[in-house]
């Protein structure tokens, strides 16, 4: 399974260009090596542009420690079995090119990190506060911030979304910027999402949340104001997608 899970990664890594940004070569030949699946009729052979991706990485290696490359397994295993709303993409996915949004607009390594596992609390609960506090009081602190609620430990909801986003955003008024950066990157990722989805299979994208259209949009607007405010560096990117969405949508 743990085969599976980093072939799914090396696909994701390939076809997004994250690499460029964030990956160090040494995670991407134990990526390569534990991504050789077995199966009843042997071996499952990666593809030659893999080991061309390889060599990229050989000449444009980043200024990551060992630290990334457990985030990223400390991601992977938080998540292990979720998908993204209404789809059979694996969610570590998501964190992953949230994390190269990050590296993209700026952001240093613990930004990348608190990037990676920015959704473990959210989705996990706070059982896995000490495994990410081990990567430091900043990581912690910015992944506390980009969460908007913790799940009830007897039943696994979290509060009404409404309230919820509303409380998220008077929050983040008072976040400062670095974890401003990580939210702003983990919406912008959202955001192109969506748009992708609507481009393909229409409207019927928004079904997959909790709120409505127009509440999604709504939440998305008033994060981009904050974001603009602040003069968080993805705040343009962001204003450009929710235009394009809302033009489609027209």
């Amino acid at each position: 399974m743990r085969g599976l899970h980093n072939l799914y990664l090396l696909i994701f890594i390939h076809n997004s260009g994250v690499y460029e940004h964030m990956l160090r070569r040494r995670f991407l030949h134990s990526l390569v090596s534990s991504a050789c699946v077995t199966r009843r009729h042997g071996p499952q052979r990666l593809p030659t542009p893999f080991f061309i991706t390889a060599r990229i990485i050989h000449h444009h290696e980043t200024l990551m420690t060992p630290r990334f490359t457990k985030a990223i397994a400390l991601a992977a295993a938080a998540h292990e079995g979720q998908a993204r709303k209404g789809t059979q993409i694996p969610y570590i996915t998501h964190p992953v090119a949230v994390a190269g949004l990050i590296a993209r607009y700026g952001g240093d390594e613990d930004q990348q990190i608190a990037g990676l596992l920015h959704d473990v609390l959210e989705d996990g609960g706070p059982a896995w506060t000490d495994a990410i506090a081990a990567f430091g009081p900043r990581v912690l602190a910015i992944v506390e911030a980009c969460t908007d609620g913790l799940p009830d430990p007897k039943t696994g909801h979290k509060p009404a979304w409404k309230p919820r986003k509303e409380a998220y955003l008077a929050r983040l008024l008072q976040e400062p910027d670095d974890a401003l950066l990580v939210s702003a990157c983990d919406k912008l990722h959202n955001l192109e999402s969506i748009l992708l989805d609507l481009t393909e299979t229409g409207p019927g994208v928004f079904s997959r949340f909790t709120a409505s259209q127009n509440e999604t949009l709504w939440y998305y607007r008033e994060l981009e104001r904050i974001f603009s405010r602040r003069h968080i560096a993805p705040a343009p990117a962001i204003a450009r997608t929710l235009t394009a969405i809302q033009e489609h949508l027209s």
